[in-house]
């Protein structure tokens, strides 16, 4: 289990991710953690770009009892896993928050941009895809 290291997520209970797939790529947006809460929002945008088939999995996942251990005791997060128990050993890519859980196999992730100023991660969603 590898640590991706981009933003970390914010821990606020209604914090979410929201996501649309545009051609074989999946766009993902959630609200990074702020310093104190008077900062404004802020939310990260990336792109899961797929090997093969666009696979997720959403609020589950095939991890064994081990790995699932080991991503319970961390801190959330976006975690990379290279051996997978899927047919074709395809690597997992798991977005583990304190309310979701969004799991993408053969994926590769970049960050696109943050967004400022957004009242939701739908909205902040919205309006990069408006900008795109």
């Amino acid at each position: 289990m590898r640590y991706m290291p981009f933003a970390p997520f914010c821990t606020q209970p209604r914090a979410v991710f929201a996501f649309a797939l545009i051609q074989n790529d999946l766009v993902i947006a959630y609200e990074r953690e702020r310093d104190f809460l008077s900062a404004p929002k802020a939310y990260v945008v990336l792109r899961a770009s797929f090997t093969d088939e666009p696979v997720m999995t959403l609020g589950n996942c095939q991890l064994n009892d081990e790995q699932w251990d080991a991503l319970q005791q961390s801190p959330h997060g976006i975690y990379f896993f290279e051996n997978t128990f899927d047919a074709d050993n395809h690597p997992l890519c798991i977005f583990y928050s304190a309310t979701q859980l969004l799991e993408l196999q053969s994926a590769t992730l970049e960050k696109i941009t943050e967004i400022y100023h957004q009242p939701s991660v739908s909205e902040a969603l919205i309006h990069f895809l408006g900008r795109a």
